[in-house]
Order: C-alpha cells, then structure tokens, then sequence
C-alpha cells in the first residue's frame, strides 16, 4: 500500500484553510430547502422559482428545444458546482437521436464515432478513460472491458436528463478528471401526473440499399407508462416502465490496414523483382523490409525511416443489429418520512456483420521504388503479396442488466439517512467463423498463372500491385497486376483455412453507500454530509480459438465451386476518391465451414477455455468522506457552494495463465505458430493497492442578480480500463506467411494483454468560470481550468521465461509502465445561448446555442513499439522512433453549434459538432499509437405537434456523409477508412394523459 505524498499534506491544508475560511466570512446565512440527494437534487431548482423570485406572475408556455434549451440554463445556473446539463421536461424529448448525440451539443463533449454515430464521450478535450459515467448515480458496465458507457444500450426515449459535472465534489463517485456524466431517468412521483405514450420511428440508410445482406429500413417501436398511485395504508406510489425494440443496420465500407506497424530502413533498398543474385527477387517478390527494421535501441535506429503495416485489405460489410431493451423505475413514499426507490434496466442485443475482405497479407514487402513524408508515412510504394479472399461471418450478443435500490429516511426535519445498491453485469459474447482462400502459382483446376513465366518454378502467388496515396484521395489508390483478376473465383485456389474465434466477457460493477445528510439552521454552513461506498468490480476475459486447414486441391475446387458469390454490394466505395479495386471475388463463409467439415461451425475442445491470453481481474473499493455546503452573504452577495474530502482504497488482483508451449507446424510449408501444450497450466497473481486523498472546494458568487462567479479546485483520479489491467500473454499467429520459420520471430510475437501495475492517473485541478444570465432564455459563460498531471506511462520491456518444446526461452514482453512524470493542461470553454425573442414575429421563435472548448496539454503516451521504452536492466530510457501523442482522446479545439426555429408547433433544428484531430488508444492497452483527423458532423431534426397528444418528428443523421478515417503510428500515415453514408429517421409520438 502506498499514499501518493507528493505536495500532498500542503495543498489539503490549503484547500481546507479555504473551505473553512469561506463560510466564516461575516454575513448571513440564507435559509436552504432541505436536500434530499446532494448529487441529484443540487440540480432542480425550476424556473417557476426563479420567476417567484423575480416577482414574475405571468406564465408563458415553452416547449420543444427552446425549453430543453431553457431548463440547462436554469441546471447550469442553480448547481453549487460547475455543470452543464440537457435537461428535457418530458422523457422523449432530448434532442437527439442517441445519448451521445445529446452529450455533443454540451460544450466540450466531444464524440468519438464509429458505425456512423458517437460511440464514446470525451469531455473538455480529454478522453473517456479521464471521465466517469453513472446511470441514476450508479456506476455502469459496458462489454468492452473500459469505464466509458454503452450509450446506445440505454435508449434516449426513456432519459430526461442527462447532467456533466466539470469540477468534482466530495460525494461524487470518483473516477472523472475530466468530469462525471450522469443519466438520469424520470421519477414517477416527481413527475407527478400520468402518461402513456408509444412512439414508433423508421429508419432508412440509402448506403444499405446497395448490399445485399443487411435492410435498408430500420424500425425503433417504444412504448412508456408514468402514473401515480395513493392509499391510505401505502402511502404514495409512482411506476414508469419502459420498453423498446430497435432494429437497425449500419452499413459500412471499408479499407483498412493492420493495428501493427514497423520501421523499416530507408537506407536499405531492396533488389528489384527478377533480380538473379537476390534470394527474393528471382522468386518473384520483394525483401521484407522487416528483415533491417528499426526498434528503439537497435543499431540503426538513427537512420531514416518509413512506416508499414503487417497487411491491408479492402472490406464490403453488411449488418443486422436487433437490441430489446426494459427500464422499471419504482418510487414508494409510505410516509412524509420515508422514501423508497427502485429502477432496473435490460438491454439484449444480437449484432451480426457478414465481412468480405481482398486481403494484401503481407504489407511489408516493398519495393525501391518508395515515397516517404517527412514524419515516415508511406504515401506511395510497390509491393508483392500474396492475395487472400477471406470472409468473416461475426455474431455478437450483449446482454446488460442493471439496478439500484434506494432507501431514504428522513430520521429528523434536519437529519437525512440513505442506503444505496447498486448492480450492473454486462456479458458479451463475440463468434467469429472466418475463411480464407489464397491466390497460388495455378488456379484451382491446374492451370499455371501467367506470372510462373517470369520466374519460372519459384513464384510463390505473390502478386505485384502499387499502392498510391500521395494524391490526395480518401483511399489509397490500389492497382494489382492486371493479369490477376481479383474478381475471378478461380485464382483463390490454396492455403484454405477456417478459424472458430469465441471471446467471452462478463463485467460486473456492485456496489453499497451509506449517506448522511444533516441540515444546519442559522449559520453560514447550510448542510454536512457524509457518507461510505464499497464496490467491488470484476472483469473475466476469455478467449478460444479453432483452427482447420487442408491440403487437398481436389476438395479445395468443389468448395471454391459451391461457395462463392456475386460481389453482394452496387456501387461499392462509390463515394471514396481513390478507390480502384471496387469489386472482388466473394465467398459465402458459412457454406466454405460446411463444404469442408460438414457443419457450419467447428467442434471446441474441453480445454479450450485455458488460454494464456485469458484475463481475470477484480478490483475492490472503500471510500469515505465529508462534505460541508454553505449559503452566506459577503458584501450583500450571495455566496454558496461545498468543500469536503473523499478518501479512497483501491485494491487490484489480475490473474493471468501461463503454460509451456509447443510449434504447431502450418500445413506443408516448414512454418510454424506457438500454441499451448494443452497439458500445465499455472495461474499466476499479481496484487496492487494504493489510497488516494482527494480534497475538494467548489464556490459560486452572485457578483450581480444575473452574473456568477464560479470557482473550484480539487484533486482527482482516472482508473485505468479493466481491460488494461489484464495480465494476460497473446502468443499471436503468422498469418502474413505460412507461419514462422524459426523461434526468434515466434517469440517476437508475444504481447501482454495489460498491465496489472498500471496506477490511476491523477490530477490537481483548478476551475474558475463568469457567467451571465440576462434571462431564463440566455446564457453567456467563460471558464478556464488548469489540470497538473501526476503520473504517465512508458512502454517497458519484462524479460518472461516460458518452456517451449521443453527447452527454458527467454521471451521480451512488452508492456506500460507506470512513471512518476508530470505533465499538466491548460484549456477555455465558450458558451453561449440565446432565444431571439426581442425580435418581430416570425423570428421571435429563432435561437442559438454554441459551445467550444480549447485544451492544450503537454502529457505523452508512447507507442508500444516503436516510443521511448524503459530497459529495467539499466534503469535507463531508451529513445524511441517516433513522435510520443498526448492524452488518449485529447482534442485541441472542440466545437458545438445548435440553431433552432419555432414558430406555432413546427420545430426546426440544424446541429453542427466539430473536434479537431485527436490520438485514440485502443482498448486494453499496450497498443501502438492511432490519430483520428478533424471531423464534421451535421444533423438535423424537424418536429410537428399535430395535438396535445400526437407529434411527429424527422431526423437526418450525418448529412454530410463524413466518413472516419484513421491514421497509424504517425498523422497521414493511413489505416482506416470507414463510409456510413446518412441515416435519416420519421416518427410518431402518441401520448395519452
């Protein structure tokens, strides 16, 4: 156990001094509402109470996105820290499609998209790993292995509110840097009146309409039920119940390369094809530029350099996706004193994808005739590979079930008791039945390719092409030796392999808190809270692997025959510049599995399970702490706010399985892979623990009636993902080549899954905010914030002996290190929000909300391969190849802007988001370093209310068709490129009351 100590013990005393200090200032307390949830209920003060305040008597009905617009400038205003939320009166009426549509519209949230919409939420510039998210005040699971939130498994039908805490308070659940978004559903009491209501939404996506398998047209049917319920011998009761099924597809075009990338040396030219004197050449390919590359430390790794990955390919994708989802929500008041609430959610999702790639295996044998940029990337090259048709039939079930059961006492009119549970267990289920055919010296009835010709009895299949982005195009510009038809079936005639990849993950969160909130009368400190939670979170990762290969060119042709397909997409990449290959030969996955083990899946061993790459892990927390709020005067101002401590124990245990290994030999060509021996498996533990004392003070003073001054400084820590904290061993196979030829490069291959030293990231942080409230409908707001890092990580190379074919083998794995460096961020949000209702009708009804966030942050986070790495032999750092990146989801400039219109009952909406380039770690860590470049999005949405009772509503989602694209180690050095094309969506509300 250690206590991070650094300046530690001076800056609680300083934030303490201050916290004391400030409630002592002479002034009179104002008198407070008891507060019944310090998180939830700091957030409801109502405009109908500002307006009481005002003297205001007269009463003017808003609705649509000018009063959702109008409650987040009253959350925002009347909350003790700095918050920024979206507020709706009625569930439903959250002005997006999705959550995390919603989420970007918040100034500073950012989203990270994938399958054509927001996946993930970065706020104030800073990645989802630095944030925290609950649901209703809970911590939830997701099925990826990382603390962010699934959005899309709670369906914004049932959400009203969804709040961002920018500064932390004590009684907070930890875990956000960069701030904590909670999702709150409605409360039936609270809501106070009855609704049934059905809402019924279709979709269509015109980039489905060209494939195949996957429909254009998608449905979303939701059904709500709110009511009260009084007895005299009950008390009161209030139900919401919502249920929803959505079917949809996200259609998908794609080229890609690998997610491992090497340095070759540019010093080193390679022989020309036919080269007589070069073991390559006369055999018709290219060196690999791997054999010279470049790694930190390595003799040449002053020399210059350029970048490529292990394989690239071309992908056509259709998609089904089905989620159930169910929300209960339960509030019983049996008396004045004593209120019990209770909320359960379901989501059961079954996503299928059926993949079909042309897949260059082997990227890494370039030609001399090569362009490189200054930084490395690769924007033009020739090259020889082998050619794979390869399919991929991928089948994911997620199912996520959560709740929270809250009792809340009011023992005295001062004194407030409440105990929380809280449970959360995603389970994901990922089956991949894969399929490869590769090109060869003849196809599959005999007949030798042109290509043996020129070298005569030792072309292997490699086949010539030249890969071109140096133009400018979205894609690169791919052109294969015209003499091999990627569309003709009959030239993927060898090397057939089937693989059964099973991964199972279940991510469980539970947790118990006990709270206590006393009321202070007539004095400057208003409430005194204090409370305890422990939750214990556990992360099993499993995975299996199946593999069937075979020889015989016989079978080979009769499953070629049978299996393949018409290319199953019109007009594929038609919207990418560059795009040259925009058909190829197709195979049906699931009849190659029954062509040639009589079945559509292979048989699992009992063993299989036992997999070093498996991870196990639990991490347990305790945490404590204090909180004052104070109300007072200073100089005939109002001055309120909190400060408090939360002291937290983490204590984190990851198994990982270790076992001897034995050379699997790959079909008749001498290769081989590492596989376990199936016979001794050993689990190994690792333990860490670690205390964290996190003091805070927030502060809000009315320098006028309409203008704030907000203040915050605070400590906070950002855990790892769990999956990052794995202590698993992924001996990866060769499947560029036929395997490897000798143990050095086997070895090579082995990586960490995770890192289970990995300490939390942590921060001191400083927030100071001026806003301006002209009136209920208008918001214009400043705030800077200053963020000092404490800690970092460095790509760190542990030498592990394993057994392999009985013999001890020492084996570099590599893996990050935490360090003890610091760093720190600067970064200013702008908000503004206006409703023009100064002006003649029919402009009265426009409005305007924008927000943009700029940070600048000095951290680095090296590439696992090729970054600085620190040698524990030496204690010394040895320098890496290339440029570090920064903060995990870090954005310079994000940007959101909203222009709305209503006039009568027609509601109009144009959204624009806007985040500058940004370095995206992958999941478990460990990972090399990959760049998503400025993206653009703009959606609209139009509203009609027909009657009190029915609404119809129309959506277009990225109407610009903004593809995502991804560059990897270095910016330009091209990875990804992904088209969704633009969904659009109508609706039908109905609402009974």
């Amino acid at each position: 156990m250690h206590v991070q100590q650094s300046l530690l013990s001076s800056r609680i005393s300083q934030i303490l001094a201050i916290g004391l200090l400030v409630p002592m200032i002479q002034g009179v307390a104002y008198s407070q509402t008891q507060l019944n949830d310090a998180q939830e209920d700091s957030l409801q003060s109502t405009d109908e109470e500002q307006r009481e305040k005002d003297g205001t008597t007269e009463v003017i009905e808003v609705k649509g996105v000018r009063q959702v617009v109008r409650s987040s400038i009253s959350t925002k205003r009347y909350s003790n820290a700095i918050v920024d939320a979206i507020t709706a009166e009625d569930i439903g009426d959250l002005p997006a499609q999705s959550l995390s549509e919603v989420m970007e519209t918040i100034t500073g949230a950012g989203g990270h998209r994938g399958k054509g919409g927001g996946s993930e939420i970065a706020l104030r510039g800073l990645g989802p790993f630095l944030g925290n998210t609950t649901f209703n005040g809970g911590q939830a699971s997701n099925g990826s292995g990382d603390r962010s939130v699934n959005f899309s498994q709670f369906p914004s039908e049932v959400i009203n509110q969804v709040s961002v805490y920018k500064t932390q308070q004590a009684n907070l659940i930890e875990g956000g840097i960069s701030g904590t978004i909670d999702i709150g559903t409605v409360k039936p009491l609270d809501y106070g009146k009855r609704l049934i209501r059905g809402e019924v939404k279709g979709s269509y996506n015109p980039y489905a309409d060209k494939m195949e398998f996957g429909d254009s047209v998608g449905s979303r049917l939701t059904l709500s039920y709110i009511d009260q319920y009084s007895s005299e011998n009950l008390g009161e009761i209030g139900l919401s119940i919502g249920i929803q099924r959505n079917d949809t597809t996200n259609p998908q075009d794609r080229v890609y390369s690998s997610s491992t990338w090497s340095a070759c040396d540019q010093t080193v030219m390679p022989a020309a094809l036919g080269d007589p004197n070069d073991s390559d050449g006369k055999r018709g390919r290219f060196a690999r530029c791997t054999n010279t590359s470049l790694t930190p430390g390595s003799e040449n790794s002053d020399n210059p350099y350029y970048l490529v990955p292990n394989s690239f390919g071309i992908r056509q994708q259709g998609e089904k996706d089905q989620r159930d989802a169910a929300f209960l929500g339960l509030q019983w008041k049996p008396s004045d004193r004593l209120t019990i609430s209770m909320d359960s959610q379901l989501s059961l999702r079954e996503y299928i994808e059926d993949r079909h790639d042309l897949a260059f295996s082997d990227a890494r044998r370039i030609g001399p005739d090569r362009k490189v940029a200054e930084n490395g990337a690769l924007t033009y090259f020739e090259g020889t590979s082998q050619l794979s048709a390869e399919g991929d039939y991928f089948i994911r079930n997620e199912d996520y079930k959560g709740g929270r059961f809250n009792i809340a006492y009011n023992a005295t009119n001062y004194l407030t008791l409440k105990f929380d549970l809280s449970y959360s267990d995603t389970v994901r289920n990922d089956l991949r039945r894969r399929t490869r055919l590769r090109s060869d010296t003849s196809d599959i009835y005999g007949n030798e390719l042109p290509q043996n010709e020129d070298f005569p009895s030792t072309w292997g299949g490699k086949v010539y092409y030249t890969w071109d982005f140096s133009k400018g195009t979205d894609v690169p510009i791919i052109n294969v030796d015209p003499r091999f038809d990627v569309t003709n079936h009959d030239l993927f005639s060898d090397d057939l392999r089937l693989l059964r990849d099973e991964t199972e993950s279940n991510y469980t969160v539970s947790a118990a808190a006990f709270d206590a909130s006393y009321l202070v009368g007539d004095s400057p400190i208003s409430s005194i809270d204090a409370g305890i939670r422990f939750a214990r979170l556990s992360y099993d990762d499993f995975f299996t692997r199946v593999e069937y290969t075979q020889s015989d060119r016989e079978i080979d042709r009769q499953a070629n025959e049978s299996c393949r397909t018409a290319f199953p997409q019109q007009d594929f990449l038609s919207d990418a510049s560059g795009a040259a290959i925009t058909e190829f030969a197709t195979f049906d996955s699931l009849c190659l599995f029954n062509a040639y083990v009589g079945d559509d899946d292979l048989v699992v061993p009992d063993d299989a399970l036992l997999d070093p790459a498996n991870v196990n892990l639990t991490e347990e927390t305790f945490a404590g702490y204090a909180m004052a709020s104070y109300n007072t005067l200073v100089a005939d101002k109002e001055l309120r706010g909190n400060f408090g401590v939360r002291v937290v124990k983490t204590k984190v245990e990851s198994t990982g399985l270790r076992t001897a290994l034995v050379m699997q030999p790959i079909g008749d060509s001498g290769g081989f892979n590492l596989v376990p021996d199936g016979e001794s498996y050993e689990n190994v533990v690792f333990e860490n623990d670690f205390v964290d004392v996190l003091p805070s003070v927030n502060l809000v003073y009315s320098l006028a009636d309409d203008v704030l001054l907000r203040g915050a400084i605070y400590r906070a820590l950002a855990r790892p993902d769990p999956s990052a904290l794995g202590a698993g061993r992924n001996f990866s196979t060769n499947s560029d080549e036929n395997g490897f030829t000798n143990i050095e490069d086997a070895i090579a291959g082995v990586t960490a899954e995770g890192s289970p030293y990995i300490e939390p990231l942590r921060a001191w942080n400083y927030d100071i905010s001026l806003e301006w409230y002209p009136n209920e409908d208008s918001l214009l707001s400043f705030a800077t914030y200053y963020k000092e890092f404490e800690g970092g990580t460095i790509p760190e190379i542990r030498n592990e002996v394993f057994e392999i074919e009985g013999q001890q083998a020492t084996v570099p794995v590599q893996q990050d290190k935490s360090t003890e460096d610091t760093s720190s961020l600067l970064g200013f949000e702008l908000s503004l929000a206006h409703t023009f209702t100064w002006l003649p009708d029919p402009f009265k009804g426009l409005g305007v909300k924008a927000g943009y966030n700029y940070a600048d942050t000095n951290y680095k986070t090296q590439d696992i391969l090729l970054g600085d790495q620190y040698d524990p032999e030496t204690s010394t750092v040895i320098k890496g190849i290339i440029e570090p990146a920064g903060l995990s989801g870090s954005a310079k400039h994000t940007l959101s802007a909203q222009l709305f219109y209503a006039i009568g009952d027609f509601d109009i909406q144009a959204i624009y988001n806007y985040r500058s380039e940004y370095f995206q770690a992958f999941l478990g860590g460990n990972s090399q370093l990959r760049y998503v470049p400025d993206v653009n999005t703009v959606n609209l949405r139009a509203s009609y209310t027909y009657s009190k009772s029915l609404k119809f509503q129309f959506d277009a989602v990225n109407i610009t068709d903004e593809p995502r694209v991804d560059y990897m180690p270095v910016m330009g050095s091209f990875r990804d490129y992904q088209a969704f094309g633009t969904t659009y969506y109508l609706s039908a509300r109905y609402t009974y009351r």
